[in-house]
């Protein structure tokens, strides 16, 4: 990585870090870096030439405040919020610091390659509607085959997951590490996605379990979870889900509520959060986390 492209990877994420500053700010903590430059000050015809260039190479704009001279990065929110955009932005700042070579007996990072050489003809069938014949291992071992019209890619759990409909009805997920080939058909039929998005489909699920179908069957329920103790803290800064809100608070429990598909990953989730949340509605979700418990308790007997 070039001392340059550093130079607009620390600009962005010190801008990021502070929310705003202005331009005497910065000079002041790029002086604290003595690397670059050689230790000479950043002048502002510097600053505006990286700024140019953190936008082409990246598309963030950093925009002034008038009114306080103070710099900022421009619609950061929407950025946040944009799954793809977040996963870019991110992933430049990480790079950054990994560039530094003795990082890499220090960190320990997932292994995201693995089903790699499926994605590109993947995306390409999304893009252009194509339906895809896997041949896969699913999750009981068993060699499988299907026909695929992907929606849509998603990171889960260290794996990747390609999501689409399966035999033009039920939505399925497959894990690219499973999968030994794929063809595309290209039988003069294209499958037309449009109208389903993928973060639209996945927000109501836990994971990538997705229980509808194209006809949007299986609509999501209310959810109510009592969180005890200061557990509830916990959940007011790390929600359980994004469809999160706190219905009321007392001594000794919160109630909260949620939008969610009634799924197996839902219930191995809320098991994880083991005696810390108790499950008040619905009474389906209730009976499956009793009789998983059930099933976990004969094991052991």
């Amino acid at each position: 990585m070039g001392k340059a492209y550093k130079r607009y990877i620390w600009l962005l994420l010190a801008i990021y870090v502070h929310k705003k500053l202005t331009f005497k700010e910065l000079s002041n903590l790029w002086r604290e870096h003595t690397f670059f430059y050689k230790g000479k000050p950043l002048s502002l015809r510097t600053f505006h030439h990286h700024r140019k260039m953190i936008e082409n190479e990246f598309g963030i704009i950093i925009a002034c405040e008038h009114d306080s001279n103070r710099y900022f990065i421009k619609d950061l929110d929407v950025i946040l919020n944009d799954s793809y955009k977040n996963w870019v932005f991110n992933t430049k700042i990480i790079e950054s610091v990994l560039d530094e070579g003795y990082y890499n007996e220090t960190i320990k990072l997932p292994d995201l390659s693995l089903g790699l050489e499926f994605f590109s003809s993947i995306m390409d069938c999304i893009e252009n509607g194509h339906e895809v014949k896997l041949f896969y291992q699913d999750n009981r071992g068993f060699e499988t085959v299907s026909c695929l019209s992907p929606l849509g890619i998603k990171y889960h759990r260290n794996r990747w997951y390609v999501l689409g409909f399966y035999n033009g009805t039920d939505i399925i997920s497959i894990p690219f590490d499973s999968i030994s080939k794929g063809e595309i058909t290209l039988n003069g039929n294209k499958f037309n996605n449009a109208g389903f998005r993928i973060n639209e489909i996945l927000k109501n699920s836990i994971g990538i379990d997705i229980p509808i179908d194209r006809n949007g069957k299986n609509k999501p329920e209310t959810v109510t979870l009592k969180a005890f103790g200061k557990f509830a803290d916990y959940l007011r800064n790390h929600p359980f889900h994004p469809s999160q809100v706190e219905i009321n608070s007392f001594s000794q429990s919160t109630t909260f509520e949620y939008k969610l598909y009634i799924t197996e990953e839902l219930v191995n989730e809320i098991l994880l959060l083991g005696d810390k949340v108790k499950v008040i509605y619905p009474s389906l979700l209730q009976d499956k986390l009793m009789r998983k418990l059930d099933s976990i308790k004969k094991i052991y007997l």
